[in-house]
């Protein structure tokens, strides 16, 4: 149980104030959200009050609004972060082995998470310079996001391919049973909240 509730984010979790974000001349968004959302910062026992953040994919840090700041925190001073709203848990500490460059202290939203298996998705950025804009000879430095799911297998991480074929893969010999279920229940291979009963169903045989 968590037994320690904080207030001041940048004091507990060795915040740096950050700058304005001059984007202005730069097209789309390095932030994972459109706004700012409530959630609370998890490490260890602590965690914070509900605060207002979001999460800068370019820089790898959480960004806190707070007393009129925005406060810088590294992904390695928390363990987990909860949204309050959409309903999601991100969280790091896992081993990727190094895989795509990703480490223990790489944020991942945990679609499901269970003893034999579970579904990781990581959103990133890439900025992609000098891209011409439709019509005019103007160009200028775009940010694109991607996506991208790991499988936890038995403690092995490995990147997942996300079609049928591929996830069905993922679960070995129970693969049979799991394809059944997806049948009865017409899972949406696409849908995180379908695949989560997927895996959960997985998890149970």
């Amino acid at each position: 149980e968590l037994d320690d509730y904080v207030n001041n984010v940048s004091e507990a979790f060795d915040g740096t104030t950050v700058a304005t974000f001059q984007y202005t001349e730069v097209e789309g968004t390095p932030f994972l959200f459109d706004n700012f959302v409530k959630g609370v910062l998890i490490s260890g026992k602590s965690q914070t009050v509900p605060v207002n953040l979001n999460f800068d994919l370019a820089n790898n840090q959480i960004i806190v609004s707070q007393d009129r700041k925005l406060i810088g925190i590294d992904h390695a001073a928390v363990t987990s972060i909860k949204i309050e709203s959409p309903n999601v848990t991100f969280k790091n500490r896992f081993n990727t082995n190094g895989k795509d460059d990703l480490n223990k202290n790489s944020l991942f939203e945990v679609v499901f998470e269970g003893d034999s298996f579970s579904l990781l998705k990581y959103t990133g950025v890439t900025l992609q310079k000098d891209v011409s804009s439709y019509g005019t000879a103007v160009q200028t430095d775009v940010y694109i996001k991607y996506t991208s799911y790991y499988v936890i297998k038995n403690g092995e991480f490995d990147r997942l391919k996300m079609n049928k074929r591929n996830i069905l893969r993922a679960f070995g010999d129970k693969r049979k049973a799991v394809d059944s279920f997806a049948k009865e229940n017409r899972t949406d291979f696409k849908n995180d909240a379908d695949l989560a009963k997927l895996f959960n169903y997985a998890n149970s045989l």
